[in-house]
């Protein structure tokens, strides 16, 4: 708009504190990317600092004004697609994280037409200690929490929230199926709408919610029960009409590439700026019209076969998973060459090279009538079928997961309980004084079992001895091999070891699965990471194996340490942070350079100091009445130190006591990175509190020594080593990911 060859943003951003952020934008207004990158960066390094100088040139200055802001808001109104996106009802909740993007953004909403706009008031007010949230980035689920809890005050259909500067955006959107679940769960009726949010649907249709669920769920009759029995009829009916569906989807995609290439090809950006965005979009569209790529999955595999009475690695399992494997994939291929004789095969079909597949002479030699169809029409998708973990959906639908057997019939769990109350069992009590109740958690088909069989015996159900870690590995391999010959595409596997499995073994199964032509296989050792769940046999061994260990050598386990004498005056950094809507200090005294103690108090009368001091001394005295006192001093700009006695008098009694406690750990020699956690995982009740103990972990993280290591994964790349301390940020050493605050 400005014509400017370049721009650069000076931001507080989440950085710590003491630092600005320095981007740098190009003519086209985006960041920098290469080879421009590069090229500043070398011309920076070969300066000297004392080369960097400026001459001031107002007339080079131009203060940005509300006319940019208008030629903003209309190129942005250019790019909607209101029609498609319906402003006029669609219901938004936004939050700038105490950041700039609250100027701009609301005034952007409503000039393009959005009337249904709230603003999460409690993050509208700008701070640079983002005293609501532990960080400020809108990728974290924590930081969009209020606004999550205001979209579902007013039923909002999006909520959205915008990093500190403005540059990255989190949008979420609430579950859509709780209306569905309930009617399921109360067993009433359901009303289908498209579009599913709208309060005016072009289409409606009511069913029976738990006969829907029903089909979706469960293709066994009378499951659990001697009478059982997979109904093929209905699998391949369901599977027939889901494969057109998938397509319909693909035609779906299709329809929306086709909106998006004509709302960017008009508008008025230079044709250079919006050619990588065509070409990519039209490369998708691409190869979505020559391959119509689709991929029908299912799960619950192993429940099926429990509920038809049988053990999932036994010979009989086998047996009736390739029959289902085999109707699945009849009706898949049926549905799709049907498809191409209405619709059109898809357009790279070639018979020549589909015979060159070894997919596709397995269904010469053993489902020719399937064959000469295809070759004879094509088939309307150029892969139909895969085998997804589906955890999230089996979650939702309470079964197994995938072809995956079940992992364990039961655990444990334990709830903290009122004593007094009559309805509780008490199991335990901890050292605490605090009463817990213990109580077994079943997989939910399991469970089914015990109801319909009246037996609570687990021991003769048919998941007993089937479960994943004690299913016969060789069978398993063979079992995915018979899932892999009927499905093109991928397939999610994973076969669980006991913790004691030796490399030997591991070798075997590879080589056993190389020899079966598996497309991949996964293997897990029990244990081989923590945090998953543990049978309760597990779980008993390890209580008896703790109930031996004699007290002397718990006793022994223990380090004792003993804190360094304070001497009187100790050398103190000063920190301003915001403590929900007031400005406080942190006054963190060090010995030998390192946290020794910390003060914090509100920055008013005693403690409102000059904003140039960040340095200066605590000093301990003795008070006439014989009490201890600290006192703060400080050098002036003319060289004269200034004494403040009486730190305390600031200070509130509660954060006054939490702060003791933090600097009696630091006192011990806690690593500050374990006292950032210590302080972040402290579950206070009021909100006051909580962004004070905010504050006080972000002041003591500057300490945290470069290269110090945490046990996390990265949230970008998940690389479970990656994470290393950086000038008190988190980064990633694999992916470049930075948290700083």
């Amino acid at each position: 708009h400005l014509s400017c060859q370049a721009g650069v943003v000076l931001t507080a951003s989440h950085n710590p504190p003491e630092y600005n952020g320095y981007k740098v934008y190009w003519a086209d207004g985006g960041q920098l990317v290469p080879p421009h990158d590069q090229a500043i960066i070398e011309e920076v390094n070969r300066l000297d600092y004392t080369d960097i100088c400026f001459d001031e040139k107002s007339d080079l200055i131009k203060i940005i004004g509300s006319e940019v802001e208008q030629a903003y808001i209309e190129l942005a109104k250019k790019r909607l697609m209101a029609e498609a996106i319906g402003v006029d009802q669609l219901k938004i909740v936004f939050t700038p994280i105490h950041g700039t993007s609250r100027v701009m953004i609301p005034k952007l909403l409503q000039a393009c037409g959005f009337e249904q706009v709230h603003l999460v008031e409690a993050q509208c007010m700008p701070s640079g200690d983002f005293p609501t949230v532990k960080s400020p980035n809108p990728e974290e689920a924590e930081a969009l929490s209020m606004a999550e809890k205001l979209a579902k005050e007013v039923n909002a259909d999006v909520f959205i929230g915008t990093d500190p500067d403005a540059d990255r955006l989190g949008v979420g959107v609430l579950e859509s199926t709780d209306e569905f679940m309930q009617a399921v769960v109360d067993d009433t009726t359901y009303t289908h709408r498209w579009p599913i949010e709208s309060n005016e649907p072009s289409y409606t249709k009511e069913v029976k919610a738990r006969e829907l669920w029903d089909t979706i769920i469960n293709f066994v009759k009378n499951p659990f029960t001697k009478k059982a029995k997979f109904d093929f009829e209905a699998f391949y009916e369901a599977t027939y009409e889901a494969q057109r569906l998938m397509d319909d989807l693909v035609e779906l995609e299709l329809e929306a590439i086709d909106r998006i290439l004509a709302k960017v090809e008009a508008d008025t950006e230079p044709d250079y700026i919006k050619a990588n965005e065509i070409q990519t979009w039209k490369l998708l569209q691409d190869f979505g019209k020559r391959g119509r790529r689709t991929g029908l999955g299912f799960t619950a595999i192993a429940d099926t076969i429990a509920a038809i009475g049988l053990k999932f690695d036994s010979d009989a399992a086998l047996l009736a998973i390739d029959e289902i494997m085999q109707t699945k994939f009849r009706a898949e291929f049926d549905s799709s060459i049907d498809m191409a004789i209405e619709r059109g095969a898809f357009k790279d079909f070639d018979p020549e090279i589909e015979n060159q597949s070894e997919f596709v002479q397995m269904m010469q030699e053993e489902f020719p009538d399937i064959y000469e169809r295809m070759m004879t029409h094509g088939r309307r998708n150029i892969s139909i079928s895969t085998v997804a973990p589906t955890g999230t959906l089996s979650m939702l639908a309470q079964t197994s997961s995938g072809i995956e057997p079940v992992y364990l019939t039961h655990y444990k769990r334990r709830r903290k309980v009122n004593p007094n109350d009559p309805n509780v069992n008490v199991s335990f009590i901890d050292d605490l004084g605090d009463s817990w109740e213990e109580f077994d958690v079943y997989h939910p088909k399991v469970k089914e079992w015990m109801d319909v069989s009246g037996n609570k015996n687990i021991d003769e159900s048919p998941y007993t001895g089937a479960t994943a870690p004690e299913i016969d590995w060789v069978r398993r391999v063979e079992m995915q091999a018979l899932v892999q010959k009927y499905t093109t595409h991928s397939i999610s596997s994973t076969i669980n070891l006991p913790n004691d499995v030796s490399e030997e073994k591991v070798g075997e199964i590879y080589i056993e699965s190389w020899k079966k032509g598996l497309k991949g296989i996964t293997v897990y050792r029990d244990g081989s990471r923590s945090g998953v769940l543990v049978s309760a046999d597990d779980k008993k061994k390890e209580n008896k194996q703790k109930d031996v260990e004699s007290l002397e050598d718990l006793a022994n386990s223990v380090t004792v340490s003993y804190a360094p004498k304070r001497p009187r005056k100790l050398e103190c950094d000063l920190v301003r942070f915001q403590n929900d809507y007031e400005k406080w200090l942190a006054v963190i005294g060090l010995l030998d350079g390192k946290p020794y103690e910390i003060f914090t108090g509100r920055m008013e009368d005693a403690f409102n100091l000059p904003s140039h001091i960040n340095k200066g001394w605590v000093i301990k005295e003795k008070s006439d009445d014989g009490e201890s006192r600290y006192d703060f001093q400080y050098i002036d700009k003319e060289g004269y130190r200034v004494t403040i006695e009486g730190l305390s008098r600031s200070f509130d009694k509660e954060f006054w006591n939490y702060a003791k406690l933090i600097s009696g750990v630091l006192r011990h020699g806690m690593p500050i990175a374990y006292v950032v956690d210590l302080i972040q995982d402290l579950n206070l009740y009021d909100e006051n509190i909580n962004t004070w103990k905010n504050g006080v972990g972000r002041s003591l993280k500057r300490y945290i020594p470069d290269g110090t290591t945490v046990d996390k994964k990265c949230p970008n790349c998940g690389d479970p080593a990656g994470l290393v301390y950086e000038e008190g940020c988190l980064n990633c050493k694999s992916c470049g990911h930075s948290k700083c605050g």
